[in-house]
């Protein structure tokens, strides 16, 4: 029989199925699309699902999340038919409950890690006030450029800096911009 002519099959290992799409059959193409993954299993665990999509490292550090994200780089878990943080679920997975009101907050500054070790139960107050400190430290701007005395420039009462090169930057773009539309 020509090439052309025969049956192929999915491409998943022990799966004899005729290929539908994307190299998979009907039933592992539908696991895909539910799911996230054509060799889901409902009868797999909670746990499971949710480690299979976890790089775990050591204890001490991060255990990146693979799964989806949401803006930021946020894990996103689904359970009960919706989409959960991965974070907050690692942490009442392995952690326990979390108090009403608190957020979890990540210690390691990584808001893809799922590590329960790096993560906290804090007040809305208390995570705000660890991402300014965070923030407060920093010695460059995010493109490298470095926060010093005159690089620096201050925002809503010196609550808020930038980086005066990036700003040149973006203004220097935009008027360029401008001139082009004229």
């Amino acid at each position: 029989m020509p090439p052309d002519l025969r049956v192929r099959v999915c491409s998943v290992e022990s799966c004899q199925k005729e290929q539908y799409t994307r190299g998979w059959c009907r039933a592992h193409y539908s696991r895909w699309w539910k799911y996230g993954d054509p060799l889901f299993s409902p009868r797999a665990s909670l746990e499971e699902r949710f480690l299979a999509k976890v790089k775990k490292g050591s204890a001490r550090k991060c255990w990146e999340w693979t799964g989806s994200t949401a803006g930021r780089g946020y894990g996103r878990f689904r359970f009960n038919g919706s989409l959960v943080q991965a974070n907050r679920f690692s942490y009442e997975l392995c952690v326990g409950e979390i108090p009403a009101g608190f957020e979890v907050d990540h210690l390691c500054r990584n808001p893809s890690c799922v590590n329960p070790v790096h993560l906290e139960a804090v007040t809305p107050e208390e995570n705000r006030r660890r991402r300014v400190l965070a923030n407060s430290v920093k010695t460059k701007c995010a493109k490298g450029h470095p926060f010093d005395a005159k690089n620096t420039a201050y925002e809503r009462g010196g609550k808020k800096r930038s980086c005066r090169t990036c700003h040149r930057l973006r203004e220097r773009g935009r008027r360029q911009r401008l001139k082009e539309e004229v």
